[in-house]
């Protein structure tokens, strides 16, 4: 098929751009040649390629930059050209945007692209900003518990989403027990999230990608910013490390400092401890004109220990100390190769380990007799990964994706040392297993404005006696009308190879992860989704909607009653194989955004509706049920006003319905043998649920607030941050407190909702040179 206006390409022309300030690479540049109707963006290394066939002018354009226009004369050799944007300094000033300054291809169905500024102007617990949180005010995205950086989307449950760090998976990204992740926005170039519609380059998951890029650093010179808050303080360095300017580096850090605070509150009796770091650092260099080397690490940990001290005269000391622990690190290698200005190509290198640990120590001390008791429970997940990644433009019309991915997952979901005594490898279960796959994905302009985005990843996974061959085909289609509507539908099929075992779905280190075995298949999910998007050049806001439909087959769930931790079982003879069940689920709903990214005046406001249904052969007694994930309506609005230049004042609002959960409905009289050569029975009070998920919480809302002034001294720029979470003080369910009453009518539950956060106000001191 011939289309008019895309043949006869006489040159391409290619290159990076980059900010002229620091000279990094910028992420998701629109390209445009203004008489051609022909564009492209920047990949994730800042790299172009675009076939033109006459004289025209290419438009670069992103938001937070001036727009920069270059004249391009025919020519019959190929052009290399790298650009350098501004920074716009005219923030508060209208952008004109019209809807052919959006290319067709940035309009991500299921997705979206978040800028740091985007994610900094929204309100934050205790100063803290947060990627994930960010995350939690679009359509489709539901939060977890109160505070919680969990998030569930298009009711998968929390495991069912990918989150990569410089292409390294990051498998807890908690901290301060999901108060606020681990990824610091000072250290973070992009953002791309995507819940649907997923290219096929991304993989193994069923719910959501949220891909993250670190800073490369600043090649132009030393820069830094950092902050002070009440919680914690960064600090985030970046420059040269040659006077050539062909490489740089860059180091973030971030701790707090609650553990001597939390000490002086202490009493004699009990003592609390906790502490939190993050440590980024990043290098890269240029080989060359047509090769980069990036060498990044992730480093981070938690700790909170909780120390009780009983003293009796009489009897002695009994000391009980419990401790928990979790730390993620990740390291990624990357090599840029350019064949030639078609064909782009990257391979990288990660490595991945995430441990947790609970240990419960008791120590008694007296005159006569002394005793000492420690048990502890450990999981570990570690990844070795390598793949080649390539990027090919072919014609004005054509990009082609592919390459081949190999990852080694070692998983140790069970370490036990009970009563003193530690169980060596024999007793553990132990897990090392290849995940293979390769993928091809073609980005085709079929007409002026219909886009196809197809693809083929094809995936195997090798468990210990079984090997899963799976084919995953991905399809969207975009069309744009004469109107301006943009009209997409898109169909993935993804599988899941490895699972979260989880008592709570609060992501707290106790969840084990665990493969895909011979018993239990990997987790399969087919999402088919449609929506439509329209621009208002004038009003500078976009309207976006979509319903999908997504169906999750071979999903698996602790049976009742049971447990993953297996503390104080038998190590040797505890395995999480016995304690699961499978099932299958489907969700479905509508989302409505309006987002408007430009002018004084920036925000978003979302709404979706959503249903939820999991059935377990094993659970709630085969019959259907609705899972945590299952918030039928939310409402967010997220919005940044520029009073002046010098002032900023952001809010937040949140309203989701009510959560299930499962409570006590009543009780009923049972009966236990007595032991110890008794005769008879005891009365036993059970208690009595009704099914899985048996009532909803109330609604969650709440309202956070935050004003920042700014002012720009002799050598940096400075800025204070006041601002309140739970503003209007709403007590929000965090879980019910059960127990047994004994009233004249006899033992009844009582139910008691207990609530986590007040209004918390804050204040924080940034600082930027």
């Amino acid at each position: 098929m011939v289309v008019p206006g895309f043949v006869n390409a006489q040159f391409v022309m290619s290159g990076y751009v980059k900010d002229i300030t620091t000279g990094e690479s910028l992420v998701g540049v629109s390209v445009m040649a203004t008489n051609q109707k022909r564009y492209t963006t920047t990949n994730n290394y800042g790299y172009y390629s675009i076939s033109l066939n006459a004289q025209t002018t290419l438009e670069f354009s992103l938001l937070g930059y001036e727009k920069f226009a270059l004249k391009v004369a025919t020519e019959n050799a190929n052009i290399r050209k790298d650009i350098e944007l501004n920074q716009s300094v005219r923030a508060l000033e209208a952008v004109n945007v019209t809807a052919e300054s959006i290319n067709q291809s940035e309009r991500l169905l299921s997705g979206i692209k978040l800028t740091i500024k985007q994610i900094k102007d929204i309100p934050a617990f205790l100063g803290e900003k947060d990627v994930v949180k960010a995350i939690q005010f679009l359509p489709g995205v539901q939060r977890g518990v109160e505070g919680s950086s969990a998030f569930f989307v298009r009711g998968g449950s929390g495991d069912q989403n990918l989150i990569i760090l410089d292409d390294a998976v990051v498998y807890n990204a908690n901290h301060f027990f999901g108060f606020f992740s681990v990824f610091n926005p000072d250290a973070i170039k992009s953002v791309e999230f995507y819940k649907g519609g997923f290219p096929a380059r991304f993989g193994g998951r069923l719910s959501s990608i949220l891909d993250i890029q670190m800073k490369e650093g600043s090649r132009k010179g030393l820069h830094g910013e950092g902050g002070i808050g009440i919680l914690a303080s960064r600090l985030t360095l970046e420059g040269p490390i040659q006077k050539n300017k062909k490489s740089s580096f860059l180091v973030s850090a971030r701790r707090t400092y609650l553990d001597p605070f939390l000490y002086l509150i202490g009493s004699e009796r009990s003592r609390f401890n906790y502490s939190f770091y993050d440590l980024n650092a990043k290098i890269n260099f240029d080989i060359g004109s047509k090769d980069k080397l990036f060498i990044s690490g992730y480093a981070g940990n938690d700790k909170l220990t909780v120390t009780e001290i009983i003293k009796n005269s009489n009897i002695g000391t009994r000391t009980f100390i419990s401790k928990i622990g979790w730390g993620n690190n990740t390291f990624t290698t990357r090599w840029n190769h350019l064949f030639n200005e078609k064909l782009f190509s990257n391979t990288t290198a990660t490595f991945t380990n995430y441990a947790s640990n609970l240990i419960g120590i008791s120590d008694f001390k007296s005159s006569s007799e002394t005793s000492y008791r420690k048990d502890a429970f450990a999981t570990l997940m570690r990844d070795f990964g390598l793949k080649t990644d390539f990027e090919f433009y072919p014609n004005a019309t054509n990009q082609i994706k592919f390459g081949v991915n190999l990852t080694n997952h070692l998983f140790i979901p069970t370490s036990f040392e009970v009563n003193n005594t530690k169980f060596n490898n024999e007793n553990k279960e132990v897990y090392n297993n290849v995940e293979a796959s390769v993928y091809a994905e073609d980005i085709l302009r079929l007409a002026d404005k219909l886009l196809l985005h197809s693809g083929l990843r094809f995936n195997a996974f090798f468990a210990k006696n079984k090997t899963y061959l799976m084919p995953e085909p991905r399809l969207s289609l975009s069309y744009a009308t004469k109107s301006n509507y943009f009209l997409k539908a898109s169909y993935v099929l993804v599988n899941q190879y490895i699972n979260l075992l989880s008592n709570n779905s609060q992501g707290l280190s106790s969840d084990l992860w665990v493969p895909a075995t011979d018993k239990f298949a990997p987790q399969r999910s087919q999402i088919y989704t449609f929506g439509v998007e329209k621009t208002l050049p004038k009003s500078q806001i976009s309207l976006s909607s979509e319903i999908y439909f997504k169906q999750l087959n071979r999903l698996i769930a602790i049976k009742e009653g049971a447990s993953i931790v297996g503390y104080g079982a038998n190590p040797a003879e505890f395995l999480w194989e016995e304690n699961v069940t499978s099932g299958k689920g489907i969700s479905f709903g509508s989302e409505w955004m309006i987002r408007k990214s430009y002018g004084r005046l920036t925000g978003l406001a979302s709404y979706t509706w959503s249903k939820t249904i999991n059935v377990f052969a094993e659970l709630n007694q085969g019959k259907p049920f609705y899972p945590r994930q299952d918030i039928r309506h939310n409402f967010n609005f997220v919005g940044s006003f520029d009073i002046m230049p010098k002032i900023k004042i952001s809010a937040s609002w949140l309203f989701a319905s009510g959560t299930p959960v499962t409570i006590p409905l009543g009780f009923f009289l049972g009966f236990y043998a007595q032991t110890g050569g008794i005769q008879g029975f005891s009365p036993n009070y059970n208690a009595y649920y009704g099914g899985r998920n048996n009532t909803r919480t109330t609604a969650y809302h709440r309202a956070d607030l935050n004003i920042s002034f700014t002012k720009k001294k002799k050598k940096f720029v400075r800025t204070w941050e006041l601002g309140a979470f739970n503003v209007y003080n709403r007590s929000n369910i965090f879980y019910y407190s059960t127990r047994t009453v004994n009233a004249q009518k006899g033992f009844t539950y009582d139910n008691t909702p207990k609530s986590l956060l007040p209004v918390v106000p804050s204040v924080t001191y940034a600082f930027k040179f």
